[in-house]
């Protein structure tokens, strides 16, 4: 049998998929009787791992496309009148169209009980079609607050009787969309137009959650929003996810009217707002005008000359990686809704359904980026090896489950993450829900590391198994040292519920409260991570430091003449080179500079500073062209620029005779 204990050596991917700590400062701003509003702020974080892209060199955070926003908490007098909830939550599920299982169940559950979680003052709904069973029904009932049956809304025939007939539209709406048969699960998604159905959700606003969605935090202040309202996309064009906060976030705050041309999603400018998160109003009115034009012949509201025409899509053979699919949408429901209510839509902050990306400072985690979703596969957790002392590996173990990127070997710390995140959530609903024991989470399969960002590859669990199913890795099994912490709370209260409760109910397992080691109580976001652990309010947990024997005087007097020499050294300027990756003169530059390192290098620091290194000391120099060259003379708070010919060394001589160093 293999070893169980082996360590392997990883560094984790930069740049967007780098986790900051938890971060934001929530301010709060009003207070009556409504609600509490806040001012958040992101923290500047990030420039310690940016990575090489251009495209996010300043991004403090993924997904906040504004230093600041502002959110209104709905108190619970807001949200109830008269003793009834004004708003609801609706997540909804058909079983796979290929082997009828109620495959997303686990991800409703997940929904819910992120919703619950969060102490939530509206219903919480999932409708479900004809063909998910009375047992996966009642399995649903445990957590959510009504389970309802809707009819199907398809261009295919998937039976129902009654009320629960197909609502059948023209097929040819896939005319150009490819493989979309009856077993294409994008096949049905339309019904999720109910939600706009007053007598299904008789409610004054419904927010739509997707079955793979983790809301985390401060989800019930959507329901403050005007609607409808949704996140919109990245346009699709190369570089899309780096691309977003440079081509959107100029024109978008959270809360405020989306521009028409961002979802116009027939011109370049556009792009779709997700329906993985939607806010809107009921109104029989408009469900039945979307009913009737959807039922119609295709060519009645779709074409040339029409209100829907199209949509752009990726297309990588292309050198812009994007082309027009025209008289069809591919992604059904969300490109016709887009179109539908383009100029009327309002921004949700991205950070409401984060696609993984900055995990630590979500609101809520859309699992749109798994494959396959973590209830399915799991990686086991994984102990590394680091040449420097990583906080959030002092977790129990420091397991974590693994996403490595196949072309560099280095592991995506935003999906370990996220992966833990999400098993917190499943373990507080185990812990809260007991009956969820006999079925949730009972089949997810644990295998070795995942071996691929965006594919179903892992690698094997150990020398006998391929995978194991979470529930039966008990700890009398050789595999279950492989676990991440979570994981293994999982498979315990599933096992032994009377045992393992008392031991983890009062257990605050949060894995992002491991990355605020060593930051003041500034610099972390008490509002998510709470309740907070004390001693980290003082600066954060200490190292131990191991005593040293006495050294020899001998040893004593050495230091202290390095020290000297350390002084002394500091006194001399500093010759800045700030550069920027992917920058054609500074590449050229490059050989100067390196011949001006070996001809100063005594005289002054030679400091090369990229925009992925140090973007505040950036902005304080107000670099804002790149090679640019400053001399910080000892005492002088104000740097000299070099505004010679750089290309010249002897340019050099002169700039630093000029400036009394040489």
């Amino acid at each position: 049998m293999s070893s169980i204990s082996t360590d392997i050596d990883i560094k984790m991917v930069e740049g967007i998929d780098y986790v900051r700590p938890p971060s934001l400062d929530f301010k709060e701003i009003k207070n009556n009787k409504d609600f509490i509003e806040y001012e958040i702020t992101t923290g500047y974080q990030s420039d310690k791992r940016m990575g090489q892209n251009s495209f996010i060199n300043y991004i403090k955070s993924f997904i906040f496309c504004n230093d600041t926003l502002t959110i209104q908490v709905p108190k619970k007098s807001f949200m109830i009148r008269n003793g009834k909830k004004r708003f609801a939550y609706a997540v909804g599920m058909f079983p796979n169209p290929k082997n009828k299982k109620a495959a997303y169940l686990d991800g409703c559950i997940l929904a819910a009980l992120g919703l619950k979680k969060q102490k939530t003052n509206a219903d919480i709904i999932c409708f479900i079609t004809h063909d998910i069973t009375a047992e996966d029904k009642r399995k649903l009932e445990v957590v959510f607050d009504k389970v309802m049956y809707v009819p199907y809304i398809s261009p295919f025939d998937m039976g129902g009787e009654g009320d629960l007939k197909t609502i059948q539209m023209d097929p040819k709406i896939f005319q150009n969309c490819p493989n979309y048969t009856k077993d294409h699960p994008y096949a049905h998604v339309f019904f999720k137009l109910h939600i706009f159905n007053p007598d299904l959700f008789p409610y004054e606003k419904v927010c739509f959650v997707d079955s793979d969605l983790v809301p985390l935090n401060y989800y019930d202040s959507l329901f403050m929003l005007d609607c409808p309202a949704g996140f919109v996309e990245y346009r699709k064009k190369i570089p899309y996810l780096e691309g977003f906060h440079w081509d959107r976030c100029d024109f978008l705050e959270h809360g405020k009217p989306i521009p028409k041309e961002l979802t116009d999603i027939d011109k370049k400018t556009g792009a779709d707002v997700n329906a993985g998160l939607l806010l809107v109003e009921p109104n029989k009115k408009e469900y039945n005008a979307m009913i009737k034009e959807l039922t119609s012949p295709l060519k009645e509201w779709m074409g040339k000359n029409k209100t829907h025409k199209g949509f752009y899509h990726f297309n990588f053979d292309k050198t812009d990686g994007r082309e027009f699919v025209k008289d069809s949408y591919c992604y059904p429901e969300q490109n016709y809704l887009t179109k539908r209510y383009s100029g009327k839509w309002n921004y949700i902050e991205f950070a409401f359904q984060s696609w993984s990306r900055d995990p630590c400072n979500s609101f809520g985690i859309h699992m749109a980026a798994f494959n396959p979703k973590p209830w399915f596969k799991q990686p086991a957790g994984t102990k590394i090896k680091m040449n420097k002392i990583e906080p959030y590996l002092d977790y129990e173990g420091g397991r974590i489950p693994l996403a490595i990127d196949e072309s560099n070997h280095k592991n995506y710390e935003n999906i370990s993450y996220s992966y833990e995140i999400f098993n917190e959530v499943i373990l507080w609903g185990l812990l809260n829900y007991p009956e969820l024991k006999n079925f949730f989470i009972n089949d997810t399969k644990i295998y070795g590391k995942k071996i691929s960002f965006d594919k179903d590859k892992f690698d094997d669990l150990s020398k006998d198994h391929k995978f194991l199913t979470l529930k039966n890795i008990t700890k009398d099994v050789p595999e279950y040292r492989k676990l991440s912490l979570t994981q293994k709370y999982i498979t315990n209260i599933i096992n032994d519920y009377d045992k393992e409760h008392s031991k983890i109910k009062n257990k605050n397992i949060q894995i992002c409260k491991k990355k605020t080691k060593g930051l003041s109580k500034k610099q972390f976001n008490l509002q998510i991570i709470e309740p907070i652990d004390e001693s980290l309010l003082d600066g954060g947990a200490k190292q131990k430091k191991k005593k040293r024997k006495p050294k020899k005087k001998k040893r004593t007097i050495q230091l202290k003449k390095k020290r000297k020499t350390k002084k002394k050294q500091n006194k001399k300027p500093t010759f800045y080179y700030f550069s920027m990756n992917g920058c054609h003169h500074c590449n050229t530059f490059d050989e100067t500079w390196n011949k001006l390192i070996n001809k100063y290098n005594q005289l002054m620091f030679m400091k090369k500073v990229t925009t992925d290194d140090n973007p505040q000391l950036i902005q304080k120099y107000n670099v804002s062209s790149y090679p640019t060259l400053k001399l910080l003379k000892v005492n002088c708070k104000k740097p000299i620029d070099f505004n010679y010919n750089r290309e010249k060394i002897h340019s050099f001589d002169t700039f630093l005779k000029e400036n009394k160093v040489l």
